[in-house]
């Protein structure tokens, strides 16, 4: 019998994984409504400890003991409650379809300012009977592209109200008060009464003041403080709201209360700091169970509440909305239902332990046709393709992967086993994640081998381009390239680019792989000629070398200065060239790590030229203010170049070939990978501007000049 997997583990695997879109996917549901209706609250930029903690803001005179006593009382006395994790980047709109779609976001939404759709995808709102969603215009319009026509119903604010010199808190009531207008206008419109009343219905309500707040106040501030109490008060209404319009039928309404990410106290987010990623998670209502509480230490003691919390990724809350409607889950969906977590049934968020297990079998499932599709994908696609082992074993012919598993858990289902069968559920669950996460880094050794060899022959070649200028290798000055093998090198590496683009083919291949494979041929290819061209001039030279007698004194004095060179190389090297070169690329290794997103955060000045939320015009204000100081910085640097008799762009690349590119978390955040990525762009980019501007300053500096210049000294 399979252990049960801890929850850290499917956190783990959860957490780390990229899912792009595909389809071809089956639906699942329990076909068991345990709610007639979800109401989902998100509070946009909320940290779970200022909404938890006793006394959250202890530098506010007169601030109270319990910020949200609403929610507060709520976690006590009515629901499950824990913390949901959330991923980098942190980010409404990853966040967001998370929350709603179960799954993380695919990577080439940056380019639409992680608004529109780069791919339509499914969510809960999409399998829901009827979503009604009232809030931000950067939000609600991505769960209505793409879904079924007519099923998405939006009340957005205009964009302009979002303002950081209003108070936000407006933007909340605003979405309340739409909240009350539709149940107004259903008084005396029967088709809308209908619809709001039937089974499978979603009500989103997307709070964006303490986003706003936030940014424009800091997390610690009062003004943050007010925000929150705010928040606590609309999240009271909306019940009440609900009561009055339902009446006995609002006993069938599941309330869950969220967010989308947190804040650092410098008022950012978009990384992986901890305050940024850990949410606050309230579930209530219909088909939910009651506070467990613990006489034993559990981690929400320390907020002072003895109830123990769930933690739980943030793409889970997806499946959990859909096993309350009993609703088909979304079919990109790798969340995994809160109760398949806890190996204590008392802590699972569905009160019904049968419903429960049917909803954690059916969550088992839809990840497991997730890694069906990919499978079968990867197998048109991959030559010599090696299966993943655990979802493969004791298969008979023409069964899928993992049927073995399914048909084990079928049995303790229909034995009533179950606890038994929620084992075998989580087990199946992590080895399915493990299953996609091995196919989704297939290609991972070899895409790394490529890209290795690529930064290594960029290092070697741009060393061999400068050399020649060095003093000491001065006869590489004139050395020409290697002209009698150079057609066979060339000729062996564009086969070697030819057979490594045939394979790349039949694996269907996205094209930046053969942008990957081009760059290390190119490189180790002239790197060939070039350094076979320099091999022979220095074979010469030991060769005239030998038929000189070297007495023993020379010898000694050789030893003796290669010895103290070792020591301290800068005390004995009067080369001006050499110790430029290595306090530069000291320089570069020392301050390689001062870009990043957090830089660019709107400040004070921005707001005040900018009140009203324009992220494109503001990032242009903070992106003139950065590089204003690098372009003159561009034309000292072209001016030391000329001066130094180097070719331009020498120092460079020695820079370039010597500085980390890995560093700010790359692979963690796409705002930093993009950083890493362009920068050697903009470096080129800004040499080019530099050459230029002094162009004709250095047309008065020759090699002949320098060379006298340097004689007379």
């Amino acid at each position: 019998m399979a252990k049960l997997v801890p929850p850290t583990k499917l956190r783990s695997e959860v957490s780390f994984l990229l899912f792009p879109v595909v389809h071809g996917m089956g639906h699942f549901s329990t076909g068991r409504p345990e709610a007639d209706r979800v109401v989902l609250i998100v509070g946009d930029g909320l940290r779970a400890d200022l909404l938890f903690n006793l006394y959250p803001f202890p530098s506010i005179p007169n601030s109270p003991e319990i910020i949200a006593p609403f929610l507060r009382s709520v976690v006590q006395t009515r629901g499950a409650f824990g913390i949901s994790h959330t991923r980098v980047p942190t980010e409404s709109r990853p966040g967001h379809v998370a929350i709603i779609a179960g799954m993380y976001e695919d990577v080439s939404a940056v380019t639409k300012g992680w608004k529109t759709n780069p791919v339509d995808f499914d969510s809960v709102f999409n399998q829901s009977e009827r979503t009604f969603s009232f809030g931000s215009p950067d939000i609600l319009p991505m769960f209505a592209k793409g879904a079924t026509p007519g099923k998405v119903s939006t009340w957005s604010y205009d964009e302009h109200e979002e303002d950081f010199t209003k108070d936000a808190t407006a933007l909340d009531t605003w979405v309340l008060d739409r909240l009350t207008e539709l149940f107004q206008n259903a008084t005396h419109d029967s088709k809308l009464n209908t619809e709001l009343r039937a089974p499978g219905t979603v009500f989103f309500l997307h709070l964006l003041g303490l986003d706003t707040t936030g940014h424009a106040y800091r997390p610690h501030s009062k003004e943050y403080m007010d925000n929150i109490i705010h928040v606590d008060s609309v999240v009271q209404q909306t019940e009440a709201l609900f009561q009055k319009f339902y009446k006995a039928d609002e006993a069938r309404t599941a309330y869950i209360f969220t967010a989308d990410h947190g804040m650092s106290n410098v008022g950012n987010h978009g990384d992986g700091d901890p305050d940024n990623t850990r949410t606050p998670l309230i579930v209530w209502g219909s088909g939910i169970r009651k506070p467990v509480y613990s006489d034993k230490q559990v981690p929400s003691f320390a907020w002072g509440l003895p109830v123990e919390p769930q933690d739980v990724s943030q793409a889970d809350i997806a499946p959990l909305m859909a096993a309350l409607l009993g609703k088909s889950f979304p079919v990109n969906s790798v969340g995994v239902l809160p109760d398949i977590y806890s190996s204590k049934p008392s802590l699972a968020f569905l009160k019904n332990e049968e419903a429960s297990i049917q909803a954690s079998y059916v969550n088992a499932k839809v990840i497991l046709e997730h890694y069906r599709v990919k499978h079968e994908l990867k197998i048109s696609r991959t030559l010599a393709y090696r299966p993943f082992k655990s979802l493969h074993k004791d298969l008979r012919p023409g069964e899928l992967p993992g049927s073995a598993q399914i048909f084990q858990i079928d049995a303790l289902m229909s034995r009533k086993s179950y606890a038994e069968a929620r084992q075998e559920i989580a087990s199946l669950i992590a080895h399915t994640l493990e299953g996609l996460r091995y196919l989704e880094t297939y290609d991972r050794t070899l895409i790394r081998i490529i890209v290795t060899a690529g930064y290594l022959g960029w290092v070697v070649y741009t060393a061999l381009l400068v050399l020649p200028y060095f003093h000491k290798f001065q006869a590489f000055h004139n050395v020409e390239p290697w002209k009698g093998s150079r057609i066979t090198i060339r000729a062996v590496f564009l086969g070697i680019l030819v057979a490594m683009s045939i394979l790349f083919m039949a694996h269907h291949a996205p094209v930046t792989y053969y942008i990957y494979v081009a760059f290390p041929v190119y490189f180790w290819s002239e790197i060939l000629i070039r350094g076979l061209s320099y091999y022979k001039v220095v074979r010469d030279e030991r060769t005239q070398s030998r038929n000189l007698p070297v007495s023993l004194a020379m010898k000694i004095i050789a030893i003796i200065t290669a010895l103290l060179s070792m020591v301290d190389g800068f005390a004995f090297c009067r080369g001006i060239i050499f110790r430029l070169v290595l306090y530069y690329a000291s320089g570069m290794a020392s301050n390689g790590n001062g870009a990043g997103w957090h830089s660019l955060a709107p400040a004070k000045p921005v707001y005040r030229l900018v009140p009203v939320f324009s992220p494109f015009l503001m990032a242009s204000l903070l992106i003139f203010k950065i590089v204003s100081p690098y372009i003159i910085l561009a034309a000292v640097f072209a001016n030391l170049t000329a001066r130094l008799s180097l070719p331009p762009f020498s120092l460079f690349l020695i820079a370039m070939s010597l500085t980390d590119g890995s560093w700010l978390e790359i692979g963690q955040t796409i705002s930093f990978f993009c950083i890493t990525s362009l920068l050697l762009v903009w470096s080129a980019g800004i040499c080019i501007l530099g050459e230029w501007l002094m162009r004709d300053v250095n047309e008065g500096f020759s090699r002949t000049d320098n060379e006298k210049e340097r004689k007379k000294r």
